[in-house]
């Protein structure tokens, strides 16, 4: 069944991304904890018959059933997918509060090596629709829990991978391209024409504005000094006359 639900997102697609380039959708509906019923292409570290999943229509996204990460080290792994954009999930905890207790999202180029998205840590009780962008070269997602101690289990559902050309803040799609990647602290900035100004915004993966500007540009490309930052994964959010857009970057010394 069919129900509203609170729309909450570290990082916002503002405007449109396109329900026909779903490239990836798993709702847990036939999943019942056994391994049999794991979607096909996932795999699912924990699963039992009793403990493992939500039934109740307060636990699940769009339709029941969801998966339910209520043991440490519980893991899925998603299947191989290609040209992604980003990632979307239902998330809803159930329990006592601890922030001891954390949710990480990976991503992987390779299968192999894995960089983490997010880490989630205190969250509350409240139905949430999380999104976080992508790396393009992206192929498979790794959601682990980390459960040290007891309480606040984790209900997980409607699972949702865009491609890469979904994710449009702007209707001309013009957007901005930041590189190097890794940086050691110098982000270049290079726009598809020439703009007046930019303002811009810095993130951590939880979402905490770190530093903030606003940019008169020489020519296409702009360098920003961001070496103060620590070592990580960061996201910044550009607002011109083009638009406005979300990017990844990682600063590596």
């Amino acid at each position: 069944m069919k129900k509203l639900i609170l729309t909450f997102a570290l990082f916002s697609v503002a405007c449109c991304i396109k329900a026909q380039n779903i490239i990836l959708y798993e709702g847990f509906n036939s999943y019942n904890g056994t391994t049999g019923s794991i979607p096909s292409g996932f795999s699912i570290s924990w699963n039992d018959s009793t403990s493992s999943f939500y039934s109740g229509a307060t636990s699940c996204g769009q339709s029941c059933n969801s998966y339910k990460f209520g043991m440490d080290s519980a893991t899925i792994l998603t299947p191989f997918f290609s040209n992604a954009g980003s990632v979307q999930f239902f998330f809803k905890g159930n329990g006592t509060l601890n922030p001891q207790n954390t949710f990480y999202i990976y991503e992987s180029p390779d299968g192999n090596t894995w960089s983490q998205i997010a880490a989630i840590a205190g969250f509350n009780t409240s139905q949430q629709t999380l999104v976080y962008p992508l790396q393009q070269t992206t192929i498979q997602l790794k959601f682990y829990y980390s459960k040290p101690t007891l309480g606040l289990n984790v209900a997980f559902d409607d699972l949702t991978i865009f491609g890469s050309v979904g994710i449009r803040e702007h209707v001309t799609g013009k957007q901005p391209v930041v590189y190097p990647a890794p940086t050691t602290g110098v982000l270049n900035i290079l726009f598809p024409e020439t703009i007046k100004s930019f303002n811009y915004s810095v993130t951590n993966i939880l979402g905490k504005e770190l530093t903030s500007g606003k940019v008169f540009p020489n020519g296409l490309k702009n360098a920003i000094d961001f070496s103060d930052l620590a070592d990580g994964i960061y996201f910044i959010r550009v607002k011109s006359s083009l638009g406005e857009t979300s990017l990844r970057f990682i600063i590596r010394k």
